[in-house]
């Protein structure tokens, strides 16, 4: 990391980072969702049928056809099951937001009674800002073992200010996982790995390998994007870590037991519905069966679809992360390199068995490696935004650009390019979209109800 003195990391810190950078992503994160829970006035889909959450005015109205089964399934946790199980197998965001919502609903009571929609409603958005807060402190903590906090405040701000991020922060659903989970599991695999440089393999090192894989379990149980995990797990059989690995396996599997034995005590049965009704994963043992031939022409060519969508969801900041993993002065480490590598594939492979080729963001478990190699190109090695480029060279263009390529301006473009993003023309008032029919969400409602009082 770079010994440049930096706001972010100056002065009165919360765990290593500064007020001001706790109120940089504070501050961002409810600008984000401000801007994402009103997203109705942008006309985002016209031709889409949307969930009106209030009627009075387009707030958290929902852009996305799963959002109702996982509103419900906060509601009723977890009698929504009975009425929507393609989610039975994911109950972290349902039981979070459910709880929260019903300590809502409790403070609430002495003025309003909320409904069980409403304190679902309500949790689901305390749970959507606790969760990029707490990714976006643990990716400050995990990125400045590496490279600037200048670089470190870009990619921050890449992350939460990106479209994908504006379309799911408010989104009753678990899309924004895909990105941030693995943020989460790689702190901790670096918090695992200062105990070690630290104090060895001793009892608090187990106590570590034991709680962060339990907590990587339930994380899997919000969204099943396994590809970390399996990267890490590889990884550590490389460097003979057997036992880490026999241990991290048997206690990952201790979570998804227990919630099915919860399960149980409702009358219901656990179920992976990705590879029952979707036939995730499965697929890919029918192809294995079709021929050496066949196999490479259908890998090769997802391959090449894989390379595609990496570039619609990272864009330039994928060739600003090539051309830095080119480059000697790099900051990874040889072993760390290795780790990107299999993660890299890991994720290729998760989106292969996943099977829905033209969905983008499958691809963007790497992003915390694809955003960080780009700051630390543009920031750290190439000088954006620093004073010191306009000392390297006398020529007036980049003087210039140097005067003006703060990365303040750099964040501000890059966020409102992503918000314009989401405008469709011609441009349609919120009230004149259309929307689901109330009658029938109201019906659906009435028999979850009913399953939920039997």
């Amino acid at each position: 990391m770079s010994t440049e003195s930096s706001w972010l990391f100056r002065k009165t810190t919360i765990a290593g980072i500064s007020i001001r950078g706790l109120w940089l992503v504070l501050g961002l994160t409810v600008l984000v969702f401000v801007i994402a829970s009103n997203i109705a006035w942008l006309n985002p889909r016209p031709d889409f049928a949307i969930y009106r959450t209030i009627d009075a005015y387009p707030f958290m109205w929902q852009y996305n056809a799963d959002a109702g089964m996982e509103i419900v399934s906060a509601a009723y946790f977890p009698h929504g099951f009975r009425t929507y199980p393609q989610r039975i197998n994911r109950p972290l965001y349902p039981v979070v937001a459910w709880s929260i919502g019903q300590v809502i609903g409790l403070l609430a009571a002495p003025f309003t009674d909320l409904s069980e929609l409403e304190r679902a409603g309500a949790g689901y958005i305390v749970m959507k800002l606790a969760v990029h807060i707490g990714a976006a402190l643990l990716l400050v903590d995990l990125l400045r073992r590496k490279i600037s906090d200048r670089a470190t405040m870009l990619v921050v701000a890449v992350v939460l200010l990106h479209p994908h991020s504006i379309a799911h922060i408010a989104t009753f659903h678990t899309t924004e996982l895909q990105v941030l989970v693995p943020i989460v599991v790689l702190w901790l695999l670096a918090r695992i790995g200062d105990t070690e440089t630290n104090d060895g393999t001793g009892r608090k090192y187990w106590r570590q390998v034991v709680s962060y894989t339990l907590i990587t379990s339930v994380l899997m149980m919000g969204k099943q994007n396994f590809a970390i995990y399996a990267a890490i797990l590889v990884w550590a059989l490389t460097l003979r870590r057997w036992r880490e690995v026999a241990v991290s396996v048997a206690v990952f599997l201790l979570p998804v037991a227990l919630y099915a034995g919860f399960l149980r005590l409702f009358g219901l049965s656990y179920r992976n519905n990705e590879i029952a009704a979707m036939g995730q994963g499965v697929w890919v043992f029918e192809l294995l069966t079709s021929g050496p031939i066949t196999v490479w022409q259908e890998l090769s060519g997802l391959f090449l679809r894989f390379i595609i969508n990496g570039v619609r969801f990272w864009g330039i900041w994928l060739v600003f992360g090539l051309i830095a993993l080119g480059d000697p002065q790099m900051p990874l480490r040889r072993r760390e390199i290795g780790l990107l590598l299999l993660f890299a594939g890991a994720t290729w492979a998760q989106y292969v068995a996943v099977r829905r080729f033209d969905v983008a963001y499958l691809v963007g478990d790497i992003s915390v490696y694809v955003y960080g190699l780009a700051a630390w190109l543009l920031v750290d090695r190439w000088g954006i935004g620093a004073d010191r480029l306009q000392r390297q060279t006398d020529a007036w263009w980049v003087r210039l650009a140097a005067k003006r390529a703060t990365l303040t301006t750099f964040i501000a473009l890059f966020g409102l390019a992503s918000v314009l993003s989401f405008v469709t023309l011609p441009w349609l008032s919120p009230w004149e979209q259309p929307y689901r029919d109330q009658d029938y969400l109201e019906d659906r409602q009435e028999v979850i109800e009913f399953h939920a009082e039997q």
